[in-house]
């Protein structure tokens, strides 16, 4: 059983097309970050699979927009392994606004005493 992340979204930090003997042909391989704990997690999309057709819009636009994803469930947390049947929403974003959102994040993460080491 998957777990929600927290808190509940990530961003999309790349998208790359692989060869996979185990599925016969070519895979997406997506990788993410969390935007408040900067821990990196990763899902694969099978051109064939029934939830290819959710990743297409997050497959084209990966390399290219800021998209955030929000209410994605990871299915082993020990490898970082996103569920690719996550039943996700994406924001898209202007990757200056990406970026003032991972600031905030951040900040909200860190420890109070941080900023006594700045």
């Amino acid at each position: 059983m998957a777990n929600q992340l927290h808190p509940g979204f990530v961003f999309v930090t790349g998208c790359e097309l692989e060869n996979s003997p185990r599925y016969g042909g070519e895979i997406y391989h997506i990788t993410f970050q969390d935007l408040g704990s900067e821990t990196n997690y990763y899902t694969y999309a099978v051109p064939g699979n029934r939830n290819y057709s959710r990743w297409l819009d997050i497959i084209k636009f990966a390399n290219l927009a800021g998209i955030v994803m929000h209410d994605v469930s990871i299915k082993d947390p020990h490898k970082g392994l996103i569920d690719a049947d996550s039943k996700f929403t994406a924001d898209w974003m202007e990757l200056e606004e990406l970026a003032d959102l991972v600031v905030e994040a951040r900040r909200k993460s860190s420890s109070p005493w941080d900023r006594w080491f700045e």
